[in-house]
């Protein structure tokens, strides 16, 4: 997993997963780690199966996801420009 396990004491808000929670399924999902994975390490950490499979879907499924997907392949594709100039510095 990319983003370190966020604290259990935050992990479950009054409806849902904390933001921290939020942030780092978002922040794996992005990293390429599939879904399935995402709620089994959930599950893993103590958050019910239903919870888990609901607030992923809901995160990976909402508009924002979809700029933050866009942004992040620029990222990539930024730091794979900037190493292959130093490559043939």
């Amino acid at each position: 997993m990319k983003r370190p396990w966020p604290s259990l004491d935050r992990g479950l808000g009054e409806l849902g997963l904390s933001d921290e929670f939020r942030a780092w399924v978002v922040e794996n999902a992005l990293a390429g780690i599939p879904v399935a994975e995402l709620e089994a390490t959930l599950v893993r950490g103590g958050v019910p199966l239903g919870l888990a499979r609901r607030e992923v879907r809901a995160l990976l499924g909402s508009s924002a996801i979809s700029a933050a997907r866009a942004l992040a392949e620029r990222a990539r594709c930024a730091e794979m420009v900037l190493a292959l100039k130093a490559r043939l510095a």
